[in-house]
């Protein structure tokens, strides 16, 4: 076997094995940890959100467990355009959707993260509220902090 041929089946060995050592196992048990352990996030949050069109309001938030990990919640907002809403919760790793409707349509959705802790939800919505009235869309961004107990 000459010099040559051996130098390249060594390189092309260690360009096999070398994704499987050490630095790739430990890139695979950071990232596995994180993306399977949302914190809980049922009970009851509260906080305030801007407007884009309005004065800042608060804002309560009540995110039950369902069955098996389904979360169901609802929402209590001080806004003029839409005071409460049933809402359906996705989790995926730290971030968190919220999207549900009121009796009379008007529909809102919450996205954002949960901090690690699983104490604060900081999050942007957006409202698609009835034509007919002054709220035609709202969006904005606020934090919600988990009531403790």
């Amino acid at each position: 076997m000459s010099s040559i041929n051996f130098t390249l089946r060594v390189s092309l060995l260690l360009s096999i094995l070398i994704p499987f050592g050490r630095a790739g196992s430990s890139v695979i048990q950071a990232n596995t940890g994180a993306a399977t352990n949302p914190p809980p996030l049922a009970g009851t949050w509260q906080g305030r959100f801007s407007s884009r069109n309005f004065a800042s309001f608060p804002v309560t938030l009540v995110i039950n467990q369902g069955v098996g990990v389904k979360l169901t919640g609802a929402v209590n907002l001080g806004s003029p355009c839409l005071r409460s809403a049933n809402l359906q919760v996705t989790v995926s790793g730290l971030n968190v959707v919220l999207a549900g409707n009121d009796a009379k349509g008007d529909s809102i959705t919450f996205r954002g993260t949960v901090d690690s802790a699983g104490t604060q939800l900081t999050m942007t919505y957006i409202l698609n509220a009835s034509a007919s009235g002054k709220c035609e869309t709202d969006d904005g961004a606020g934090t919600l902090d988990k009531n403790s107990g």
